[in-house]
């Protein structure tokens, strides 16, 4: 990627802006009405918190895409209107779940519908075949399933950020790792992905300063962002394969697993709320404010597993075994506190 100058003026552009939506959060929130107010067992903190972190998020992704219509030109222009209209859909569906609390059949209903509605128009935003690097010797072919297993696919991982978000910094940090990821495994990182990652900083600093919080507005429009560059990415340049995609995901999708499986045998409903996640957990034996660092710590372990030892199995197995201990660990320790 090119650096312009007229790239450069942008960011420092949007530096600012980043700025003053900060310092304005209080004022933006007010008028917004985006507050996270403490009124249910989901919520750990005991004052109303600014949801500005969401709306800094969707700024910075509609300004990108709006500069990228009119000067940019790194992506065609019917990628930048699909994904003008699924960041603003994800956002308002998590903003107004943020408001009056959906219930997961209607959430899930909206998604499902808009993705049918818009994803087609763009082929490469379709999973047509899994390819594997090592596991499942052959190419599987979706055939006319594709377009509702790409969907399936996204709405998993929309679940999968939800299940993260919980903790100050651990799903922004979380999402850092997996855009720096994809970017490096890419060998270029794309203007958005700088603008969104300087972003996710300045969101993770008035995150960690409890200033302001992601909301399910801003876990939303972060997961319909990345789950489509993974798969616009796979598509087009097969950088990464399905079973690479699936370590670098594993230890948090693996407690999502772990987290509905438990749910459903205790006879909860998969949406219920409970302090049985990994971040919960850990917060039993660090202070809450670095919890983020030991979580993306433990996230990347199966990443770097695979790069000492090139082979995804034998990566799978040992990041499996390391993850039960961990909970079995974590478990009976905290019982013990």
């Amino acid at each position: 990627m090119e650096l312009t100058k007229n790239f450069f003026y942008q960011y420092i552009f949007f530096i600012f802006l980043l700025f003053a939506l900060g310092i304005l959060r209080e004022r933006i929130s007010t008028i917004l009405k985006l507050y996270d107010v403490p009124n249910s067992k989901r919520k750990m903190h005991k004052v109303p918190i600014s949801l500005i972190n969401g709306f800094i998020i969707l700024i910075t992704l509609n300004l990108y895409f709006i500069f990228d219509i009119l000067f940019f030109k790194e992506f065609n222009l019917k990628f930048d209107i699909i994904m003008i209209i699924l960041v603003n859909f994800f956002y308002l569906l998590g903003y107004y779940d943020d408001i009056k609390d959906l219930s997961p059949k209607t959430k899930s209903f909206l998604i499902f519908g808009t993705l049918l509605i818009t994803i087609p128009f763009d082929q490469n935003l379709i999973l047509n075949s899994l390819i594997f690097k090592e596991l499942i010797g052959k190419t599987i072919y979706l055939n006319q399933s594709s377009i509702f297993i790409t969907i399936f696919f996204i709405y998993i991982f929309y679940n999968f950020m939800n299940f993260i978000d919980g903790l100050n910094g651990v799903a922004i940090s979380v999402s850092i790792f997996f855009i720096i990821i994809l970017a490096l495994e890419r060998g270029q990182f794309f203007k958005l992905e700088i603008l969104m990652l300087s972003c996710l900083l300045y969101c993770l600093i008035l995150n960690l300063a409890n200033k302001s919080f992601l909301g399910n507005s801003g876990i939303s429009a972060l997961s319909i962002f990345i789950s489509i560059f993974y798969i616009r990415d796979y598509n087009l340049y097969k950088n990464l394969l399905c079973d690479e995609i699936f370590l670098i995901f594993f230890i948090p999708g693996l407690d999502m697993t772990r987290l509905v499986f438990s749910r459903i045998l205790s006879g909860k409903s998969i949406s219920d709320a409970d302090k049985n996640h990994l971040h919960h957990y850990l917060t039993n034996f660090f202070n809450k404010k670095y919890v983020f660092i030991i979580y993306i710590a433990i996230s990347i372990i199966p990443y770097i597993i695979l790069i000492l030892i090139s082979k995804i199995f034998i990566s799978i197995i040992i990041s499996l075994v390391f993850y039960i201990i961990l909970i079995l660990f974590l478990k009976r320790t905290s019982k013990e506190l």
